[in-house]
């Protein structure tokens, strides 16, 4: 197969690349496709659920005022749960919308509220391309028990990369069905998949996944907030050696 009509594209670094995003799709959602489905902003279509290596797992927190997928920014954000600090500098210990507990509220409620939540840096496997998808809600709590499957597989000393598949399940509460996101691990990727993804997963590991996510306003905004987060992140290849262990690792 000839490759010399495939587009070339020049100039671009790590800070520039936005990856497409999926977005669980709840009965509200206004998009093709069933609830519980995952939509895929670039391919705009819904897929059943998702194979995945995730690269980056940050907890930040979310105030969207709306329901409807968008693809405007939230009305406040925070890259980072735990300093507390709003993307514009806010106090968020001070703010009457801060909500730690997601899930023990109604969809209603919920939307008034700045939630807690995961954002997800990752690898579609079936696709072999990358991705951004932000949990919040009632998808929260099992992202929670997922990352902290995660950090106790670490301290392990099991830093295998893993398979992940994202279902997205239905809940029936006193609000009436929603759909929550469900990760689950299916094995560890082969020393063959590890070497394949390698490449993609060096350009990946310093994207900083949340400000591309949420599209600031302006291209000034978007520079400085992703420079900032470069300047935070390990070398590439001093991160992707933590989340892809070379030879003569032994796979189990």
């Amino acid at each position: 197969m000839t490759t010399e009509l495939f587009p070339q594209i020049g100039g671009m670094l790590p800070q520039d690349y936005i990856p497409p995003e999926y977005k669980l799709i709840q009965r509200t959602s206004g998009v093709k496709g069933q609830p519980g489905q995952f939509w895929h902003s670039l391919k705009q279509e819904a897929v059943a659920d998702i194979h995945a290596l995730v690269l980056k797992l940050t907890e930040t927190r979310t105030k969207w005022g709306r329901d409807e997928i968008s693809s405007d920014p939230p009305e406040c954000s925070s890259d980072d749960a735990s300093s507390f600090k709003s993307r514009d500098g806010q106090d968020c210990l001070e703010c009457e919308f801060r909500c730690d507990n997601p899930w023990d509220y109604g969809p209603e409620e919920r939307r008034s509220k700045c939630l807690k939540g995961f954002v997800i840096l990752g690898i579609d496997l079936d696709e072999g391309l990358p991705f951004v998808m932000r949990l919040s809600g009632i998808s929260a709590l099992p992202m929670r028990e997922f990352a902290t499957n995660l950090k106790f597989r670490a301290l392990k000393g099991n830093l295998a990369p893993v398979k992940v598949t994202f279902r997205g399940e239905s809940k029936a509460t006193q609000y009436g069905e929603s759909y929550f996101v469900q990760p689950a691990i299916e094995g560890t990727l082969t020393e063959e998949e590890v070497e394949a993804l390698l490449p993609l997963a060096k350009e990946l590991v310093a994207l900083p996944a949340v400000p591309v996510l949420e599209q600031p306003k302006t291209k000034k905004e978007l520079a400085e907030a992703m420079t900032k987060q470069l300047q935070e992140t390990k070398p590439p290849e001093e991160a992707i050696s933590e989340k892809l262990p070379r030879k003569p690792r032994t796979w189990t």
